[in-house]
Formats: structure tokens, sequence, C-alpha cells
């Protein structure tokens, strides 16, 4: 059995040369989920060696495509005319529950995106 899991990594490894020669910059999910398959069975160290990938990458496949978690699911972003022209509301839902932020101003909230895409706020980190 251990056999056959070799074959299927030279296998693999044949198919990541080929997806590399491809004009594409993305190799395709079917034969990352078959590297996570025999990475289960022998070890990431030694499926990134044979695949000519770095191991810590294959470690990030595996979380990616392993998760359980849903990504985050924008639900709405409406402009009403109020007494105060620039307040904000801003819902989200996840899997777990919903957020609702109400009451930012256009000047406020652009700060705080600017700080949070920056990486200068704390809740960024």
């Amino acid at each position: 059995m251990q056999q056959q899991v070799y074959i299927e990594l030279n296998q693999l490894a044949l198919e990541f040369q080929r997806a590399r020669k491809s004009c594409s910059n993305k190799y395709p999910q079917d034969i990352w989920r078959q590297a996570i398959f025999l990475a289960k069975k022998l070890s990431v160290e030694e499926v990134s060696e044979v695949l000519h990938i770095a191991p810590a990458y294959l470690y990030k496949k595996i979380k990616d495509l392993t998760s359980n978690t849903k990504p985050i699911r924008f639900i709405e972003a409406v402009s009403q005319p109020s007494t105060d022209s620039s307040s904000i509301v801003i819902s989200i839902e996840t899997s777990v529950g919903q957020m609702k932020i109400e009451g930012v101003t256009d000047d406020s909230l652009r700060i705080l995106m600017s700080e949070f895409f920056r990486g200068g706020s704390s809740c960024s980190r």
C-alpha cells in the first residue's frame, strides 16, 4: 500500500509540473486536494519536497481547504436619507451571528477603514 502512495505522489508531481508550465498562475483545486490527501498519509514535508513547493504553503492550503468556517457574507449597505446626511449603517452576518454598526459618520468610517487596512489600528492585529 505504501508503494501505491508513492506512485500517486509521483503522478501528482507530474500534474504540478504540467500546471507550472501552463499559463495559469494557480494550481487547480483538485491537485491541491490530492496533495493534502497524500500529506495525511505521508508528511507535509515529504509531499512538499516531491512537489517542489514550500511546506508552509502546503500547510496554508491544508488550513484553507479543510477549514469548516464559512466566509463572512455582506448583507446590506443602505444609504438612507436622514437628518444627519453623513450617518452610515453597516450590517454583517456570519454563520455564528450578526453585527450591525449604526451612526458612524462618513469621515469617521473613512479614518477607521484607512487605519484598519494600513494595519495601524489595534483591531487589525
